[in-house]
């Protein structure tokens, strides 16, 4: 199956962005949540390795879970849709919807690098142990952001807004969202860097071998 065209996944990307014309707000985060379930999606039928489908399932899974806390967020809390109408508020001071163009363009665009990834993973990517590792690192982050998003939101429906929460992952992580994020984006470039821009990974996949000259000339003879 062909991949998706570099047009289609940058409409992916950008056009979502575009919510920032409707609510200033709604730009960085369901534009955000929408472009990146929408390129996983996008890019999953053309995936041909099942390194290659985890690696696009978990972008759209991340834009999805996110959209969802971010819709539950909005509905149940009041604090966050006046927070939603401040920002959109001091927008308007600064001029017409048409002036935030730029902004949203610029959202666009980091959308589309944060999918881009996706169209290179390949079978001559990474290494697939290693790979596959950091695809694990991945999903793992992306259950910590998850799980962390989940206990606050139970924790201040049960205590009340200003209530702070010290237990479940944040026992151990002051930000377990932050912290998701970092894994998952952190370990995201590496499933796609070439075999030779890797380090040697046992002993089957020397400098040498990796550079197609194996034995070493001083052992060649």
């Amino acid at each position: 199956m062909l991949s998706p065209s570099a047009g289609s996944l940058a409409a992916a990307s950008m056009l979502p962005a575009l919510l920032g014309f409707w609510k200033s707000e709604y730009g960085v985060s369901y534009a955000y949540g929408t472009a990146t379930f929408l390129s996983g999606i996008l890019v999953l039928p053309s995936a041909t390795t099942r390194i290659a489908t985890a690696h696009a399932a978990c972008l759209a899974l991340y834009g999805l879970r996110l959209n969802a806390f971010l819709l539950y967020r909005e509905l149940s809390i009041a604090r966050f849709r006046e927070f939603r109408d401040k920002i959109e508020a001091r927008a308007l001071e600064k001029g017409g919807r048409l002036s935030r163009a730029p902004f949203i363009a610029s959202c666009g665009l980091l959308y589309l690098g944060l999918a881009a990834p996706l169209m290179l993973t390949a079978p001559a990517s990474a290494p697939p142990a290693l790979a596959g590792a950091l695809v694990c690192l991945m999903y793992a982050g992306w259950l910590t952001a998850a799980a962390g998003d989940a206990w606050k939101s139970v924790v201040k429906a049960r205590k009340g807004e200003d209530a702070l929460v010290t237990g479940g992952p944040f026992r151990h992580l002051r930000h377990p969202n932050f912290s998701g994020e970092m894994l998952l984006w952190g370990a995201w470039p590496g499933i796609t860097l070439p075999q030779k821009q890797w380090p040697a990974v046992g002993g089957s996949a020397g400098p040498h071998r990796m550079a197609g000259r194996w034995p070493p000339p001083s052992r060649a003879r």
